[in-house]
């Protein structure tokens, strides 16, 4: 097992892996070094896709944020040309 792989088994995983669980009834007792190696493997490519998760949260948040603001500004964009346009009418009326 490498240092990573170490890293993410909890003490009594360790301890088992290390000292063996002779006269222990701990479910994990019947796991080998190859079974500690897969559940440590499993744990870490948890932690990756998790850590791809909140990343994409993020940059969806970020996105969104933007987008909102886009809104916003093609809502004002909006609002300009109705008064705009309410002006022009107004003094075309008034010209007449």
């Amino acid at each position: 097992m490498n240092e990573e792989q170490l890293a993410v088994l909890t003490e009594k995983e360790l301890h088992d892996l290390r000292y063996g669980c002779e006269g222990t009834n701990h479910p994990l007792c019947e796991l080998t070094e190859a079974h500690l190696t897969a559940l440590a493997d499993a744990r870490l490519e948890m932690h990756e896709a998790r850590s791809e998760i909140a990343q994409l949260k993020t940059d969806w948040a970020s996105v969104c944020a933007i987008a909102d603001e886009r809104k916003t500004m093609c809502w004002e964009a909006i609002y300009k040309a109705r008064a705009l346009e309410a002006e022009v009418a107004r003094l075309t009326k008034g010209a007449n």
